[in-house]
């Protein structure tokens, strides 16, 4: 004689799972729930993988921002160079176009000319 999985006397033709539906085991009802099972693994599956994967976006989201900061901050102090170089040991009449920069202003007068410089430094770097 054989049991359901309840210990219940099993009916011929009937599955051993689900008593009930008059199948052999495996029943529709058995293999239904298999694939939900499945389907809820891969579910749980992806959830995982996309929380792996946005934790990594937001590291590199904080990654960049520190690089943006960072990248600001040296251009700040090219300027802030360029500047106290530029200042030192000039005369109203070395160049046409020296202007007297106030040490208050290092860091942001002649922006444009060190980016200027930087990009082309970036250019070459880039084609040599």
């Amino acid at each position: 004689m054989a049991f359901d999985i309840y210990g219940e006397n099993l009916r011929r033709g009937h599955c051993e799972v689900h008593p009930h539906v008059h199948e052999e085991y495996p029943c529709s009802v058995c293999i239904a729930e298999a694939e939900q099972r499945e389907q809820r693994q891969g579910r749980d599956e992806q959830h995982y993988l996309l929380g792996q994967a946005q934790q990594r976006i937001e590291e590199l989201e904080a990654k960049n921002r520190r690089l943006q900061a960072e990248n600001k901050r040296l251009k700040r102090l090219a300027v802030y160079i360029y500047n106290s170089g530029y200042s030192t040991g000039h005369e109203d009449i070395v160049e046409g176009r020296y202007t007297d920069v106030v040490p208050v202003d290092f860091s942001t007068y002649d922006e444009d000319v060190v980016a200027d410089t930087l990009l082309e430094q970036d250019d070459e770097q880039e084609g040599g």
